[in-house]
């Protein structure tokens, strides 16, 4: 999940670009990207979608929307060969899971979650109930919205505090983080958006969400290893496992000392390169 881009569904003509791109994951969006006009539209087309990005070999996300009065009929659309649901406006454990049993009776399958998170009062439920469904996967920051809510920009350190608070609760509940501190709305100065990406994996991000094909290039330079780290990563991980069978539970390697929680981490960060 390196790169998430997003696609209107109500957009046909995006549908091929999309499938031919080198976004790691295609999100066909029913909400914000949408009209509320367009939506029954949106919803009709996502088969043909659907197909065309799977015949290219896309994993395919879905973004539903968050009002009420619209979830019925997104859940409705999603078939079994949607691979993500992306949850807006998340912070109620309750929806999480009611969202996650309705995809089962749907479509037959688990389908992960991705739970956006738009605002500061889903953020604090979600920390007070310190866990989630099994069905979510990953965490993910809407620095637009989070933005709007606290009266901000998204460059803002508050979002970046907000994003910090997001990395530790993805960690205590064992799920990924996606997301940078700033704004999605940045398509023509591409180097100030790749500094607002590598702010999220300094956090430990693995990805995050793109509306412009440039700012996947960007997403999947900035959250893959570089050939020096990906060198450096395997040869913790081949010392460390050879220093294990000897019985070592410590080593020191080019200066550097070795232990568990630094060859977990090396082996973390090779097992998101595949």
């Amino acid at each position: 999940m390196r790169s998430i881009l997003f696609v209107p569904a109500d957009r046909e003509k995006l549908f091929a670009k999309a499938a031919e791109g080198a976004a790691s994951v295609v999100c066909l969006d029913l909400e914000d990207g949408v009209a509320a006009s367009a939506k029954p539209l949106a919803r009709a087309q996502l088969p043909a979608a659907i197909a065309t990005l799977k015949a290219a070999g896309k994993a395919i996300a879905l973004r539903m929307n968050a009002d009420f009065d619209q979830i019925s009929f997104d859940l409705a659309a999603v078939t079994p060969e949607v691979d993500y649901v992306v949850v807006p406006k998340a912070g109620s454990w309750q929806v999480l899971a009611e969202v996650s049993n309705a995809l089962f009776k749907t479509t037959g399958k688990v389908i992960e979650i991705i739970a956006l998170v738009e605002n500061a009062k889903g953020l604090h439920d979600l920390e007070t109930v310190g866990r989630l469904p099994a069905s979510v996967t990953a965490l993910a920051i809407g620095t637009e919205d989070f933005a709007a809510d606290l009266g901000v920009t998204p460059a803002s350190p508050a979002i970046a505090e907000a994003l910090n608070r997001m990395a530790l609760l993805a960690a205590r509940c064992e799920v990924a983080l996606l997301g940078f501190p700033g704004s999605i709305a940045e398509i023509k100065n591409i180097e100030a958006f790749t500094e607002t990406a590598r702010g999220g994996k300094a956090v430990g991000a693995i990805g995050g969400f793109a509306i412009h094909p440039a700012q996947v290039e960007v997403l999947n330079t900035v959250f893959s290893l570089t050939d020096d780290e990906l060198a450096a990563a395997s040869r913790i991980v081949e010392a460390f496992e050879a220093a294990l069978e000897k019985g070592q539970g410590a080593i020191s390697l080019n200066g550097r000392m070795i232990d568990m929680p630094v060859y977990l981490a090396a082996k973390r960060a090779l097992a998101r390169q595949t």
